[in-house]
């Protein structure tokens, strides 16, 4: 045998290794959370525990105002569309109207049953005959 028969040719490897690749994959999940860290500093939002408890000690003029209104709009009468006979009044003061008078309670109307033609069942399927012996 000839020695070029003896040993074989060694290719280049021209991959990285695994260890190479684990090492690469590691930097890069270092520097994502690392970056993802440095946005949550810089953005400066503080834990939710300390939000919630901000808005309950001081609410903002804007959920006070909101607060108002809907304090005003539960407990004022007011007329919501004449035209149509719509208006608003404060629950308490609905159920002590209906208490008094439940004729106001409008029963739910009925569906309307249409007659339809009877339909006569279809025929029970005949049995399949058997095989002969």
């Amino acid at each position: 045998m000839t020695e070029e028969q003896k040993t074989p040719e060694k290719t280049p490897d021209r991959g990285m290794s695994l260890g190479m690749r684990v090492a690469l994959l590691v930097a890069l999940l270092a520097v994502v959370v690392g970056g993802l860290m440095v946005l949550w500093q810089v953005s400066g939002k503080p834990p939710k525990r300390l939000v919630s408890k901000q808005m309950v000690a001081k609410p903002r003029r804007v959920l006070k105002r909101l607060l108002k209104k809907q304090t005003r709009l539960l407990a004022a009468d007011e007329v919501s569309d004449e035209a149509r006979g719509k208006y608003r009044i404060p629950v308490t003061r609905a159920m002590q109207i209906l208490v008094k008078n439940p004729s106001l309670i409008a029963p739910l109307p009925k569906p309307e049953v249409t007659s339809a033609p009877a339909t006569q069942p279809a025929p029970a399927p005949s049995p399949a005959p058997s095989p002969a012996p």
